[in-house]
C-alpha cells in the first residue's frame, strides 16, 4: 500500500506499508522491502527518510537500509493492575539503549493488540526486564459475574516479542 501527500510548500510524502514483509515498488519508482516506510520528497530529491520495521527503502540515487529488529520470548510478567507493566525478556537485545523509547510488539490472539512502549530496561542475569510504563496487561477477567476466577491477559508467558528497527535520515544530518 502506498499514500502520496502534496503539501503545501511542494514537498511531497510518501508513506509505505509492506505489513507481510514483502517487496513493494511504486508507479513513481519507490521501492520498499516489508515493513514500513517514509519519504518526503522536495523538487524530485529526498530530504527526509524513515523506516520502521523494514530492511530498505530506494527511490532514484538514495537508498536506506533499514536496522535489525530485536526478538526473543517473554519469560515473566507482571500479573497485576498496579504501577508499572513489566516483562522479563531473554533475546537479543545488546543494551538499554538501543530499545528505550521504542515499541515492543508481542505475539498473541490479536483481540487487542500488544505493542507498548518500552519506557525503561535493565539487565537482571541472562534476562532482560522491561518496563512498559503505566500499563496492565490485564484485558478482563475471566467470568465477569465471578471476579475469583482471575483475569484474562493480552499475552501469556512464553509468547514471541519484536521490537522493530527504525532508522531515519535527514538531509545533511546523514543517518540517525
Amino acid at each position: 500500500m502506498a499514500l502520496r501527500v502534496a503539501l503545501s510548500d511542494g514537498s511531497v510524502d510518501c508513506i509505505l506499508s509492506a505489513p507481510e514483509g514483502e517487496r513493494i515498488e511504486t508507479a513513481a519508482g519507490i521501492t520498499l522491502d516489508g515493513g514500513i516506510g517514509f519519504l518526503r520528497l522536495k523538487n524530485g530529491q529526498v530530504v527526509r527518510a524513515g523506516l520502521f520495521g523494514s530492511r530498505e527503502i530506494a527511490y532514484r540515487d538514495f537508498r536506506l537500509t533499514g536496522t535489525a529488529a530485536f526478538t526473543g520470548t517473554v519469560i515473566k510478567m507482571d500479573r497485576d493492575m498496579q504501577g508499572d507493566g513489566q516483562i522479563w525478556v531473554r533475546g537479543d537485545i545488546p543494551d538499554a539503549a538501543s530499545i528505550v523509547g521504542r515499541q515492543i510488539i508481542i505475539e498473541n490472539d490479536r483481540t487487542l493488540n500488544a505493542c507498548y512502549r518500552i519506557s525503561g530496561a535493565w539487565r537482571e542475569g541472562d534476562l532482560w526486564r522491561i518496563s512498559c510504563g503505566p500499563a496492565s496487561f490485564v484485558r478482563g477477567y475471566q467470568d465477569a459475574s465471578d471476579y475469583s476466577k482471575g483475569f484474562v491477559y493480552n499475552f501469556e508467558e512464553g509468547a514471541a516479542f519484536t521490537i522493530p528497527g527504525f532508522t531515519g535520515h535527514e538531509r545533511g544530518t546523514g543517518d540517525r
